[in-house]
């Protein structure tokens, strides 16, 4: 139904137009909205040994029980390295890292952060790979 009006806004909008420059950047702006309204994107700096929590909170009609939650750490000279599916945390991994996941939201925990673990982790469903928060993460030396 939504996505019917949808299309009807837009029949509209493009026989009222009269610039084409107008029209493009109101679609550009709109797909900036609706882009940022779903992705949760912070800089974080902590210092070398403290904890680290980063919250991921669900758009209101996501089912985290329709799909699979990961959390990714991103690697620069090697693989991203998955810290979580669906709030288990492998057991080579349970030492440094801790998640929760509920119908709202994913939590990852990070323990005793260092120099190595500056870089980007995500948050995002393992069958589109759709990112729903990004945290980057820079750790200073004491």
């Amino acid at each position: 139904m939504s996505y019917n009006l949808f299309i009807i806004f837009l029949y509209i909008l493009i026989n009222q137009c009269k610039s084409l420059l107008f029209f493009l950047f109101f679609i550009f702006l709109i797909f900036f909205l609706l882009a940022s309204a779903f992705l949760r994107l912070e800089n974080m700096t902590v210092t070398h040994g403290e904890h680290v929590q980063f919250r991921c909170q669900f758009p209101r009609n996501f089912s985290p029980k329709e799909n699979i939650i990961q959390w990714k750490k991103l690697r620069i000279n090697d693989d991203d390295l998955i810290l979580s599916i669906n709030g288990k945390v492998p057991n080579t991994l349970e030492k440094s890292y801790q998640t929760e996941l509920t119908n709202q939201f994913s939590l990852l925990e990070l323990f005793h952060v260092n120099r190595q673990d500056s870089t980007t982790y995500i948050c995002q469903t393992f069958e589109t790979q759709t990112i729903l928060c990004q945290y980057n993460l820079v750790v200073l030396s004491k």
